[in-house]
């Protein structure tokens, strides 16, 4: 028996423990950011630029108002605006929703006196940097 797959799409579900982080150049100094959701801090040793966002509604998705963030690098003196887009790798999660869209028909169990709940939970989750946006 094959799997059977089915069209997901991800506006439906709400999108949980996002963080997205950003690796800095070495010219960069600090930053003084703020963020329209969650909290923003910057390493300036590491040179990483960290942004907890937490949930993301289904609301704030189809409202268009999606969280941003605003603000100043500041780099060291004499040095020129870096070329290019920064790297940014960005974790969350999402619950009850698998991103394949495979399904669990059923369990069988044999030789168990108990029956066992029908429901199955499904979880995503992006963690380790495993998506990387790149524009």
């Amino acid at each position: 028996m094959f799997p059977y797959f089915k069209e997901l799409s991800i506006r439906f579900f709400q999108l949980e423990a996002v963080v997205i982080e950003c690796a800095m150049p070495k010219s960069v100094l600090n930053c003084t950011l703020t963020p329209s959701q969650g909290k923003c801090t910057f390493d300036p040793v590491k040179k990483i630029l960290t942004w907890d966002i937490g949930k993301i509604e289904n609301n704030t998705q189809s409202s268009g108002r999606l969280p941003t963030i605003r603000g100043n690098i500041i780099l060291a003196t004499g040095q020129p605006v870096p070329e290019g887009n920064p790297l940014l790798t960005v974790r969350f999660t999402i619950n009850q929703a698998a991103i394949s869209g495979i399904r669990v028909q059923r369990v069988d169990m044999h030789g168990e006196k108990f029956k066992p709940f029908k429901g199955v939970k499904y979880i995503t989750r992006v963690k380790d940097g495993r998506f990387q946006i790149r524009t």
